[in-house]
Order: structure tokens, then sequence, then C-alpha cells
């Protein structure tokens, strides 16, 4: 005999198996803790607003390399060089790259070694 599962139940189901490997990856991901011996971090682009401004999800971005670059310095004084990747599109002002050199300099970050990457349009 052949028992049939409804469709709510199954979607219910899917629903929570997608819910239980969210919290999962969520709980484990809180114990990766990178090692301080990082000679690079690379900041990869995200847009800019207006064609000049980080957006708000770039700003977490550097704010959190230039966090990582410091508690590194703090723990190894070897500090990591910042390397920020971003290239321009045709609705951009300027490169996405030096948008973030200049808001991570904005931030005080003066002290920080910053590369910037642009790379060409393809």
């Amino acid at each position: 005999m052949v028992s049939h599962i409804s469709i709510p139940t199954t979607i219910a189901f899917y629903f929570f198996v997608v819910f239980w490997n969210f919290l999962s990856i969520s709980l484990i991901y809180q114990l990766n803790k990178p090692k301080y011996n990082q000679d690079f971090v690379i900041v990869l682009g995200a847009g800019l607003i207006g064609g000049e401004k980080v957006t708000p999800l770039l700003a977490k971005r550097i704010d959190r390399a230039i966090q990582f670059y410091r508690e590194q310095s703090e723990k190894t004084l070897s500090p990591p060089q910042l390397l920020m990747s971003g290239g321009q599109g045709p609705d951009e002002k300027v490169p996405e790259s030096q948008a973030m050199r200049e808001y991570a300099l904005e931030q005080g970050s003066a002290e920080i070694s910053l590369w910037k990457l642009n790379p060409p349009i393809l």
C-alpha cells in the first residue's frame, strides 16, 4: 500500500529543512574566527550610489576590513595590506576601488596601507 504525503505537509517539511540549514550554518559561522597571519585583505566592490558613494553594504565590508587590520596589527605587529577591488561601470563617475579607498580614509584609516585594484572593463 502506498501512502501519500499531503502537499501542505511537504511544503511545511521543506521550509523546516531550509530554516534548519540556515540556523545551523549561522551557528557554525559564529565559530569561524580568521587567523591573524594574513598578508592581504581583499575587499570586493558592490556598486556605488550616484556613481561615487559607497553603498551601506560596501561600507560594512570596508569597516570590517579596517577592524580586521587593526586587530591583526595589535596581535601580531604585522598588519595586512588592504586591497580595494572594484571596476568602473558605465553609470559610475569613479572606479569603485577609488570610492572605497576614499571611504576608508574618511574613517580615519590614514595609517593603513591601501591599494586600489581596477579591473579592466570587458
